[in-house]
C-alpha cells in the first residue's frame, strides 16, 4: 500500500535520516524517494528546505485527479529556492502582484506544477531537532482558494518566536479551477476539490 498526499510525506521528512551541516555539506534528508539538499542560515541558525515535492505534477492524465505519490527521483534535489507558486486567481491588473499589491514581474514562477513545501527546522539536521519531540506547525495559507503561495510566508520567523522549539511546514496547493473545478463530467473522471484532497492520505 502506498500513501501519498501531505501526512505521508511529513512523517516521512520528520523521521528521515539527517546529517549535520558544515561548509563542504549543506544538510541533507532521505525521504526514500528523493533526497532534498537545504540551506542553514548562520545568523538565525535555522535549516530552510525549499520546494521539497509531496506529489506528483498535476499535469496531463493528473490535472483535474487526487494528488498522486511523489516520483522517484535520483541524485540530490537543490531545496534552496522557491518553489513554483500555484496559478494565481485574477485581481483586476495581470502586472499586480496578488500578495503584496505590488506592480511588475513576479519574484516566483506560476506553474501547474506547484505541489510542493517548504520546511523549516531550528539548528542544522532534521535528526537533532526532532530527536527531543518537537512540535510542528503546518501553514495552510488562505486566499479564498485563488490567491497564496508558501513564498509568501518566512516559517523561520516563527520559529524565532518559539525561541527555536518548532518545526515550520508551509504547504502549496491547487487554486482557483485546477483545485476546484465543479461538473459532472470532473466528478465522473477526475475529483471535486482537488485542491483539498492535498491534505489528506491517500491509499
Amino acid at each position: 500500500m502506498i500513501k501519498a498526499g501531505l501526512l505521508a510525506v511529513l512523517q516521512l521528512l520528520l523521521l528521515a535520516p539527517g546529517r549535520p551541516a558544515s561548509a563542504a555539506s549543506p544538510p541533507t534528508v532521505d525521504l526514500g524517494y528523493a533526497q532534498y539538499q537545504g540551506a542553514v542560515d548562520s545568523t538565525t541558525n535555522i535549516t530552510s528546505f525549499l520546494g521539497i515535492r509531496y506529489a506528483s505534477p498535476p499535469v496531463g492524465n493528473l490535472r483535474w485527479v487526487e494528488p498522486q505519490p511523489p516520483p522517484t527521483l535520483s541524485g540530490v534535489q537543490q531545496a534552496t529556492e522557491q518553489p513554483n507558486e500555484c496559478y494565481q486567481g485574477a485581481m483586476g491588473n495581470s502586472s499586480t502582484d496578488p500578495v503584496t499589491g505590488s506592480l511588475g514581474k513576479r519574484a516566483v514562477s506560476q506553474s501547474e506544477d506547484c505541489l510542493f513545501l517548504n520546511v523549516y527546522v531550528p539548528g542544522n539536521t532534521i535528526t537533532t531537532a526532532t530527536s527531543g519531540g518537537l512540535p510542528v506547525l503546518v501553514w495552510i495559507h488562505g486566499g479564498g482558494y485563488t490567491l497564496g503561495s508558501a513564498s509568501a510566508f518566512n516559517g523561520a520567523d516563527l520559529i524565532m518566536h518559539s525561541d527555536h522549539d518548532l518545526i515550520v511546514v508551509i504547504i502549496q496547493y491547487r487554486l482557483g479551477l485546477f483545485g476546484f473545478l465543479a461538473g459532472e463530467a470532473v466528478k465522473a473522471g477526475g475529483a471535486l476539490n482537488a485542491g483539498l484532497r492535498a491534505f489528506f492520505c491517500i491509499n
